[in-house]
């Protein structure tokens, strides 16, 4: 059967059969649905990444906080095996011992290098309480040698991170949540930074692990105080169920105001405990120069454990060396120099009063 049909150019007419215009019009109706749920599915997921971006801005600071809560009691040590490729091809071992708490800490460290493999290992220790810091050298099994004390107390770290024990721990256990242990620019100051933007962010799964992925920019630069930062765009893979602790980083580094740039890649490892809190296994970071090319390659393996200790653990008796003689914290001290102060004043005001009377009383008698 043979039907006429008009198009938009005028009077063309050809032969259609009713099978075809059926079969044309079924694939425009499963066009049409298709596409609305194309449109549905586009809105739906555009709602998901946006309610992810809001689980991870009203969950992650609350979780990065009860992480460093918790990290102040982290003690342990970490092996640090560094690779250069060629053709400054080297391999560097570095072993840091430490322990933690609210009032001192101490890590003790050495390192290696693959040609001195065989060599009496060398000490370097570093400490600090409530009161002084001191550093200790030791070599093989002989004793502890005083080679500082000082009761430079460094109260703010930041300013001297080189000097400070303290410092030096924290940044390698906040390596969960803070960028190349870089403390100033942890997860929680990127993620409140003016400078930071989280340019998408979603669910992710990586085969028993829900994960959320994160891509960001950061319009920062580095400074004279802040000279090793995350610069351009980057990639960060959240676990969410423990603590939002990064599982794998990609991102860029640029080392000083003028310095190159490099491309990173960090894959971290996790022990979970019974009370779920992740305790860091091992960090491996790839490094790569402008091209792509692979330059270094740092593993580190971290045996950690959560544990309280007492601050006599960070004093030279520890070690067997005797205390520094009229050290005090600056607090005691400051004090006894205003009681000093107070207890001349009082004699002063009691001899005046003592030197007044005799003269008042010396007036009377030759009165009478």
């Amino acid at each position: 059967m043979t039907t006429l049909c008009r198009d938009a150019v005028p009077y063309l007419v050809f032969p259609v059969d009713k099978a075809v215009i059926m079969m044309y019009s079924r694939f425009a109706v499963s066009g049409t649905i298709g596409a609305l749920a194309c449109s549905a599915l586009a809105f739906a997921q555009s709602d998901k990444r946006s309610d992810c971006k809001q689980r991870l801005q009203s969950e992650a600071p609350q979780a990065w906080s009860r992480y460093y809560t918790m990290a102040i009691r982290l003690q342990g040590s970490v092996t640090v095996k560094a690779t250069t490729e060629p053709p400054r091809t080297s391999k560097v071992e570095a072993i840091m011992e430490f322990k933690q708490g609210l009032r001192g800490a101490l890590a003790k460290t050495r390192q290696v290098s693959s040609a001195k493999h065989h060599e009496t290992p060398e000490w370097e220790l570093s400490g600090a309480n409530s009161k002084y810091r001191f550093n200790l050298h030791r070599v093989g099994d002989g004793g502890w040698r005083l080679t500082h004390v000082s009761t430079d107390l460094i109260t703010e770290p930041q300013a001297r991170p080189s000097l400070s024990v303290t410092n030096w721990i924290k940044g390698c256990v906040a390596a969960p949540i803070a960028i190349n242990y870089n403390l100033k620019d942890d997860w929680p100051a990127m993620l409140s930074s003016s400078d930071f933007r989280m340019l998408s962010a979603a669910v992710i799964q990586e085969g028993l692990i829900e994960l959320v992925k994160v891509e960001f920019e950061v319009q920062w630069k580095p400074s004279e105080t802040n000279l090793i930062r995350v610069v351009g765009r980057g990639r960060v893979w959240f676990d969410p169920n423990h603590l939002w602790v990064m599982r794998k980083c990609e991102y860029r580094h640029q080392r000083g105001p003028k310095g190159r740039t490099y491309d990173h890649m960090a894959n971290y490892e996790y022990q979970i405990t019974d009370a779920e809190f992740p305790l860091l296994k091992r960090l491996m970071v790839q490094n790569f120069d402008a091209n792509g090319k692979l330059e270094s390659l740092e593993t580190s393996d971290f045996s950690l454990a959560l544990a309280d200790v007492d601050e006599s653990e960070f004093t030279l008796s520890a070690f067997g060396l005797p205390e520094p003689h009229g050290v005090g914290s600056p607090q005691s001290t400051r004090w006894w120099l205003w009681l000093l102060l107070a207890m001349v004043i009082v004699l002063a005001t009691a001899g005046l009063c003592i030197k007044l009377a005799k003269r008042y009383s010396g007036r009377q008698a030759g009165s009478q």
